[in-house]
């Protein structure tokens, strides 16, 4: 060990990096502060001055973990990285049991592809399960969650709660005389925009190079610090955690899925920098989705607006 420490030392001395015996406690563990200064070194041999300044921004606002994360994610330049010429390859992911929430495995699959290529990349599958799971204790807010996504496997799970909610906030019409419902399933299209946000972030998004992650995160606390950010339909300030660096990073993951979900579904509602934000992100990974955003956002709504109309009863009163 004490090998290994002296040559850590050395090594960071010759990157210019001032790394002291100081920083070693008394009563350190050997094995714990090798491994730190270990880490240390590897990012300092990796980045350059602007990357060093981001994270010494960044760590001052979030944990070492989330920083961890975003150096950790391999840059991706391969078959789903960036191709200016070629763009992204389209890709649909596996989705399983959708059929409970009362809609066709071919509507999500349709809806997936107005989305960016590089967005929908990223996702290995989209499943519905029959149960609820309540909000991570982390956010110290009490309720249940209608989706999440899982930035490990890349899955998207829907939760019975949604169903509930697309249930529960059926369109009445007076059609002929006659009180007709239909469902609203604007809801899930908003829900899928928010979860697939989830996998495109600086914890996921392998297209983006690490300095574009790192910039990313520092736009989105930025926005969270900001008197003007956008008003989402949940309060971000509600969220309450002993560990202030965790409660700042859980509020920055949660903008960021809320602006995009705006994005995608009514943009007009963005402030100025969120659209930004959103549309410098998209031009980095699919510069090719601008070619068509506005033929792929009126197709969405089309969609969505013929799964609203799907009901028995609003169809009979139709044909």
């Amino acid at each position: 060990f004490r090998t290994l420490v002296v040559t850590l030392i050395l090594e960071s001395a010759f990157l210019g990096y001032e790394i002291s015996i100081s920083q070693l406690k008394p009563e350190f563990s050997v094995v714990n502060n090798v491994a730190k200064l270990a880490e240390t070194i590897k990012y300092e041999i990796r980045f350059g001055k602007e990357e060093k300044e981001l994270m010494d921004f960044l760590k001052e606002k979030v944990s070492q973990n989330a920083i961890n994360k975003i150096c950790d994610l391999k840059d991706n330049k391969g078959e789903n990285g960036r191709d200016e010429k070629e763009g992204i390859k389209k890709k649909v992911p596996l989705i399983e049991n959708i059929e409970g929430l009362g809609v066709e495995k071919e509507d999500i699959e349709s809806i997936l592809k107005t989305f960016p290529n590089s967005f929908v990349a990223n996702i290995k599958k989209i499943q519905y399960e029959t149960k609820n799971r309540k909000m991570p204790k982390a956010y110290g807010v009490e309720g249940e969650i209608v989706a999440q996504a899982d930035i490990i496997s890349r899955e998207i799970t829907i939760f019975e709660n949604e169903k509930k909610f697309i249930e529960g906030t059926k369109e009445t019409y007076l059609v002929s005389g006659k009180v007709v419902e239909r469902k609203n399933y604007d809801e899930l299209a908003s829900t899928i925009a928010h979860e697939i946000t989830h996998l495109n972030d600086w914890r996921s998004n392998s297209i983006l190079s690490t300095k574009e992650r790192f910039l990313l995160l520092k736009a989105i606390i930025e926005r969270v610090e900001s008197k003007n950010r956008c008003k989402l339909p949940y309060d971000i300030e509600s969220f309450s955690n002993k560990d202030k660096k965790l409660e700042l990073e859980l509020k920055a993951l949660e903008y960021f899925a809320g602006i995009c979900d705006i994005y995608f579904n009514s943009p007009d509602l963005l402030p100025h920098k969120d659209l930004r934000i959103m549309q410098d992100l998209i031009k980095k990974i699919d510069p090719m989705y601008f070619q068509k955003k506005d033929k792929e956002d009126t197709k969405r709504l089309a969609i969505i607006e013929e799964m609203n109309n799907k009901s028995e009863e609003w169809n009979q009163w139709h044909e």
